[in-house]
């Protein structure tokens, strides 16, 4: 190709890829920490259930600014409050 036909199609690749790039940031799930939602963890599992959330040991909450554990630490220490959790109320 010669460089009059190969500039054009460089463009519209990088442009795709930046879309495609802004599309990904979307996609993932930092972007829903950043409104407002959180990623609950155990052992190093994503927590999906209230039944295994109450089964766990402990618990690690990722916020958009950082991380909390409750419950035992790796090295049986007690975090956080014990009992239950809080109930979360209405979101509305």
């Amino acid at each position: 190709l010669t460089p009059d036909l190969l500039a054009p199609r460089l463009t519209r690749a990088r442009e795709r890829l930046a879309a495609l790039e802004r599309l990904r940031g979307t996609l993932g799930y930092q972007a829903t920490l950043e409104r407002g939602f959180a990623v609950v963890r155990s052992d190093g599992d994503v927590v999906t259930e209230t039944a295994a959330a109450r089964a766990a040991a402990s618990l690690e909450i990722q916020f958009k600014d950082g991380r909390v554990t409750l419950g035992r630490t790796r090295h049986g220490r007690s975090t956080g409050n014990g009992g239950d959790p809080p109930e979360q109320g209405s979101l509305f």
